[in-house]
């Protein structure tokens, strides 16, 4: 589904103003899994692995995505931790390069192998800062 969330973003825009919305909410959807993607790189199975590293291509081939100062509001309740998305500022290269990072740093830490993040990190073009 995420694969699916990440090619849709681009032919939604196509809508205009409406597409906009939806952008954004896919967009968020994103954003909100990012994390549990990475951590699917070092997943012991392949095929997870691979599933994991065609979303983030697909992610990456979204472009640029920017968030606006406005929070969204959920069930009416103001959460602060969630933000709407607009495109040409969230810098999904650079929030892959942190997560990957982060999820690095996290694995040897608890002396966990990162070979296979860092063959993931090399497909996607991103630097794992150690």
């Amino acid at each position: 589904l995420l694969e699916a969330t990440a090619r849709a973003i681009q032919p939604v825009l196509e809508f205009g103003e409406p597409g906009l919305a939806v952008a954004d909410g896919l967009s968020n959807l994103l954003k909100c899994r990012l994390a549990a993607t990475i951590r699917c790189l070092c997943h012991p199975s392949a095929h997870v692995r691979a599933l994991s590293v065609s979303v983030l291509r697909d992610i990456l081939h979204t472009g640029s995505i920017r968030c606006s100062p406005k929070p969204l509001r959920i069930n009416s309740n103001h959460n602060p931790s969630y933000q709407n998305c607009k495109l040409d500022v969230v810098d999904w290269q650079a929030d892959i390069e942190k997560c990957i990072t982060w999820e690095a740093h996290s694995r040897i830490s608890a002396g966990l192998p990162i070979k296979f993040l860092d063959t993931a990190a090399k497909e996607l073009g991103c630097a794992i800062s150690i």
